[in-house]
């Protein structure tokens, strides 16, 4: 734990406060010291701002909601609303830009580790990209690709809204 209130600058004054013999000189601090030195050294740091001092069952990490009781990751509801609101706007189109298009496949992809097997419902949306590729035109949003954006309108029941959603 005195690692987590060290800065890399503090470490030095208490270096030279060791080797001088100072007043803070035990075994058991050296002992950490040691320690503490050899982690950052190897590059690890703990961001005391990313910290979280006391135990929770649900936590936010890397934009997911991760719940040790339903051993899941969930999906926050702001990320739900957004997702939602893109989806909309694509399906309230005729055509969207490959720009729009890329931004849905890539919430899709992220949503893979909450959503079983996301990647199997973004084929056509990959597919009219990668056509899109070839030509400057607006890409259409019809048959398969409209049918597929249009199944993620599941999404809004897959997970329930909960009051410690952050």
């Amino acid at each position: 734990m005195l690692m987590t209130a060290m800065s890399a600058n503090s470490l030095y004054a208490e270096t030279f406060k060791i080797l001088s013999g100072g007043p803070i000189f035990s075994l058991p601090r050296l002992l950490l010291f040691i320690v503490c030195s050899v982690l950052v050294r190897l590059g690890y740091f703990i961001g005391l701002s990313k910290s979280v001092p006391v135990p929770q069952t649900r936590i936010r990490f890397i934009g997911f909601l991760s719940d040790s009781i339903l051993q899941a990751f969930l999906i926050p509801q702001d990320k739900r609303i957004k997702f939602a609101s893109l989806r909309d706007s694509i399906l309230q189109r005729r055509t969207v830009s490959i720009k729009t298009l890329q931004r849905f496949a890539g919430k899709v992809t992220s949503f893979s580790l909450a959503v079983p097997a996301a990647q199997l419902y973004a084929r056509e949306v990959y597919r009219a990209i990668s056509l899109a590729n070839r030509s400057s035109r607006p890409i259409k949003v019809v048959g398969d690709l409209r049918s597929k954006i249009a199944h993620w309108r599941f999404f809004r029941f897959l997970v329930r809204a909960s009051p410690l959603d952050g």
